[in-house]
């Protein structure tokens, strides 16, 4: 249902360290990579990797 979506969403976001929920709400506010990569002055392509594994690090501990 929406509501286990939601919550699974909720623990989700709650495994990511600060850092990584800040990269998170700029991309839901439809930041491009580079803009986001220019403000915490990181390269574009390293910042979306580490975006992936925290996501799929998060989503994991999420199902536990």
């Amino acid at each position: 249902t929406s509501l286990e979506q939601l919550e699974f969403l909720r623990q989700v976001v709650k495994q990511l360290t600060p850092h990584e929920r800040a990269v998170v709400a700029l991309r839901v506010h439809g930041w491009r990579w580079r803009e986001i990569s220019a403000r915490m002055h990181a390269n574009p392509d390293a910042l979306r990797a580490a975006y992936r594994r925290a996501i799929k690090r998060a989503q994991q501990a999420a199902k536990r």
